[in-house]
């Protein structure tokens, strides 16, 4: 299959940088080099989204093919395949690593309107699933790694327990939301819409509560 987009990029550190396509090759590229230094290989369908977790050792693939992928620079093929959601998977994020128990937790969303958590050195599923009835368009960790903030097509972002994947609050916007994140101190979010506004909220505690 030929190249006709690139669809993601994510840098593992100051020089090196990994890059997919719609031909379902991840490449791993360094800056001064004409030829990619690695290229993964094993996803069915075309990537949407590419994440290398905080210490660069680990790279997360997903596509649409449902699954996400758990990639090494030090193996050839793919370490994990993480199946379980019943459709393409668009979001990747990894959790904050606060302490050893939040080390290498990857959070993936999917078309499905479910967010599911992974051990990506075990490549097993945590027991929390976040499901809503309306699809996510983008989500992200708090700074402490206990909460997760998400934006949807049905112009609502919300704010769950990673623990439980219970709702912990529901806030209403203009438009569809395009993107949510958190501030360095945990204390906002600010979510952004298709009606060309940003709402800022301020929290009285991390949870929002």
């Amino acid at each position: 299959m030929e190249v006709e987009a690139t669809m993601d990029i994510h840098w593992q550190n100051e020089k090196t940088f990994a890059a997919c396509s719609n031909n379902t090759i991840i490449y791993v590229c360094r800056l001064g080099l004409e030829k990619p230094i690695k290229y993964f290989k094993g996803h069915e369908r075309e990537l949407n989204v590419l994440r290398w977790d905080q210490s660069g050792t680990y790279l997360a693939s997903g596509s649409e093919d449902r699954t996400a992928r758990i990639w090494s620079l030090k193996s050839e093929e793919s370490i994990h395949t993480l199946q379980g959601h019943t459709g393409s998977v668009e979001v990747l994020r990894w959790m904050p690593p606060k302490n050893k128990d939040q080390k290498f937790i990857l959070a993936t969303a999917s078309q499905d309107s479910t967010v599911r958590l992974w051990n990506a050195k075990s490549g097993s599923a945590s027991r929390t699933t976040i499901d809503t009835p309306a699809r996510f368009s983008r989500f992200c960790f708090s700074p402490c790694g206990r909460f997760l903030a998400s934006g949807s097509v049905d112009r609502t972002f919300k704010i769950w327990g990673v623990k439980d994947g219970m709702l912990v609050n529901n806030y209403q916007g203009g438009g569809v939301i395009s993107d949510v994140c958190w501030n360095s101190a945990g204390t906002k979010i600010a979510a952004s819409s298709e009606d060309t506004n940003v709402i800022v909220i301020e929290l009285t505690s991390e949870s929002g509560s």
